[in-house]
């Protein structure tokens, strides 16, 4: 996990200024990115910037984010190289109470793309360990009750390229959402069911049985029992869901096992 002062000194080789604040005041512009780059499905809008003068910095704007929960985001998308999960640095600056954060460039594809019309197996590799990770990441957390990033689980939230620094082309999240979940119990909240769904999703759309990520879901289940108040029915859904190569409707399946999904 990177330290707040290696994300500090990563940000600094791509904005080498005196003053970060100023050189975000001063220097944004629009960033022409579309799709989940140009707005959050949160409450709090989103829009994405470029800095002039900077080529390898992207700067967010969340309206409503301040720098509490700026922070606890902050370190939970630190912890996700623990999981496999390659991100990109995330430093909140407060600039005149307006709160940005601070980001790397990917240059590359949406994973999305990557994935379309026979994807190299390095590639689908790499997505397996991910997909693997995330369900390692949710259970391990919540059993120490801390917090994750509460909606990485989508392909389309994911590049694959490389930042300054990279020596090789690697699958990252670049959706730097507004949430972490803090909720008491997220297990009863269904997530595993939809990210199986998920996992299924990227196997209709490479033709590929995800493997690791399919052992890396067992295995978070196994786990899932030394949770205080797990639910044991979240088991039964989950492999209800992967025993069928058809999309479920996760609302229907959890209903099904008596599972509360999110209010």
């Amino acid at each position: 996990m990177p330290s707040d002062a290696e994300i500090q000194a990563e940000i600094r080789e791509i904005i080498p200024a005196d003053d970060l604040e100023t050189a975000i005041a001063e220097n944004l512009i629009p960033s022409g990115f579309t799709g989940h780059f140009t707005q959050s499905s949160g409450p709090n809008n989103t829009s994405i910037y470029r800095l002039n003068g900077y080529p390898e910095a992207v700067v967010r704007e969340n309206i409503g984010l301040d720098m509490q929960k700026a922070r606890e985001i902050a370190d939970a998308y630190q912890k996700l190289p623990d999981f496999g999960i390659n991100s990109v640095p995330y430093l909140p600056i407060d600039v005149d109470g307006q709160v940005y954060v601070v980001t790397k460039l990917v240059k590359g594809v949406d994973l999305d793309k990557a994935l379309e019309n026979d994807p190299p197996a390095k590639l689908v590799d790499e997505v397996d360990l991910v997909w693997s990770g995330l369900s390692k990441m949710m259970v391990a957390t919540q059993k120490i009750k801390g917090k994750y990033p509460s909606d990485i689980i989508d392909s389309h939230q994911y590049m694959y390229g490389t930042m300054m620094g990279d020596s090789e082309t690697r699958v990252r999240v670049v959706d730097l959402g507004e949430y972490v979940d803090d909720t008491a119990n997220p297990l009863e909240h269904a997530e595993l069911c939809y990210l199986a769904e998920k996992i299924k999703e990227i196997e209709r759309k490479t033709g590929v049985k995800l493997h690791m990520a399919r052992t890396g879901m067992e295995e978070a289940l196994q786990e899932t029992f030394e949770v205080d108040d797990f639910n044991p029915r979240i088991v039964d859904a989950v492999h209800s869901s992967l025993s069928s190569d058809e999309p479920l409707n996760v609302e229907e399946l959890t209903a099904r096992f008596g599972i509360e999904t999110w209010p």
